[in-house]
């Protein structure tokens, strides 16, 4: 059974579609965003090009749609507006216009890259995506990942207005648990910028959840977008800066390990570090600091072993965040269900971040 969730923004709506076999019913979902089928450009990955690319464009031309595919590779590098600039051309080859689609069918890259080039098109494209990925398919209906300059990544972004989001539930039953880990990171995220509620929900279906069942991952995915929604809608610049929660601390310490550490493990070492801080800089509980890092280790991610100087992890943090702004702010937690921009004292930022790499370089000292 599909599972329906309207997501309302102040000027649009996306219609999010979750479930088993939802790739099915795919050319239908589309057509419901268009009104007369014509066109339809298929943006996919190369991973998915063989198996759900042949039933996403046969699902499109069984609903009257004439589709050009582009095949894309994931994975290899940081997409950036060169990357944008060819798919602007596929869109003038194949003669897409405002009255057509764009179908993004991939990671969370893919979605975005869609999702920055489709506004761009024609004053505005229809763009419906098919995440293949969990943290896509809790992101990518509110957000996109920027697109890279030719010195820093994700610093070419829009909001994310998709008209149509389908999360086949398929594509998590035939993923590995590691590659899973980094939507069970939004997950985690998404529920604590919500309510107690939805904290305490996500605990107990976390273990559902990571077995693969539907109903705990429907309910999980579908909960996520509205909490997402509430932060990219909220007035207070403050608010909408919630789902960067661990993201800054994540940056800095990946520029620093490179690819010694996935983005995945980075983004959980931020949480747990930011958790942190917020004790001490706002009014997050020490209890609820302690159960983010339970929920983090529930979901199979270790605390890492690794060496990185002070002044370096501290300068990498302003660096990525001077990156972006011309304020040293972190999104934390002040308690379950609000997440804001907050101010951090530099004394007890050198102290939080002396005492963290401190622990994690004493897991590489031998044991006695």
């Amino acid at each position: 059974m599909i599972r329906r969730k309207l997501i309302n923004f102040a000027e649009m709506s996306c219609d999010y579609r979750v479930g088993p076999d939802a790739l099915v019913e795919l050319g239908s979902l589309v057509q419901s965003i268009v009104g007369t089928p014509k066109r339809a450009l298929l943006l996919m990955g190369q991973s998915h090009q063989a198996e759900a690319g042949v039933l996403a464009q046969r699902a499109l031309i069984d609903a009257g749609f004439q589709v050009f595919d582009v095949v894309l590779s994931e994975g290899e590098a940081p997409f950036n507006l060169s990357v944008a600039h060819a798919l602007f051309e596929h869109l003038d080859e194949y003669n897409i216009t405002a009255d057509d689609v764009v179908v993004a069918l991939g990671n969370m890259d893919i979605c975005s890259l869609a999702s920055y080039c489709a506004p761009h098109w024609c004053g505005g494209v229809a763009l419906a995506l098919v995440p293949t990925t969990l943290d896509a398919m809790v992101c990518s209906a509110t957000q996109m990942r920027g697109l890279a300059t030719s010195k820093h990544a994700e610093m070419l972004w829009l909001h994310a207005h998709p008209d149509l989001v389908v999360a086949n539930l398929d594509f998590i039953q035939e993923a590995t648990p590691e590659s899973l880990q980094l939507g069970y990171l939004e997950l985690i995220s998404s529920a604590l910028m919500d309510s107690k509620h939805a904290w305490n929900r996500l605990e107990a279906q976390l273990e559902q959840i990571m077995q693969g069942e539907e109903i705990a991952l429907v309910d999980a995915l579908c909960a996520a977008q509205g909490a997402r929604l509430a932060a990219v809608k909220s007035p207070s610049p403050s608010a909408q800066s919630a789902p960067l929660f661990g993201v800054t601390t994540a940056r800095a310490l990946q520029s620093l390990v490179g690819s010694e550490f996935s983005y995945t493990q980075c983004l959980a070492e931020g949480m747990r570090f930011e958790a942190r801080l917020a004790v001490e800089a706002g009014r997050f509980e020490a209890d609820d600091m302690f159960a983010v890092d339970d929920r983090i280790w529930a979901v199979g991610i270790e605390e890492p072993s690794f060496t990185v100087e002070v002044d370096a992890f501290l300068s990498a943090i302003k660096r990525t965040r001077f990156q972006r702004s011309n304020r040293l702010l972190f999104a934390l937690p002040q308690m379950i269900g609000s997440i804001r921009l907050s101010v951090v004292d530099e004394e007890l930022l050198e102290r939080h971040a002396r005492a963290y790499l401190k622990s994690r370089a004493e897991s590489l000292e031998p044991a006695q």
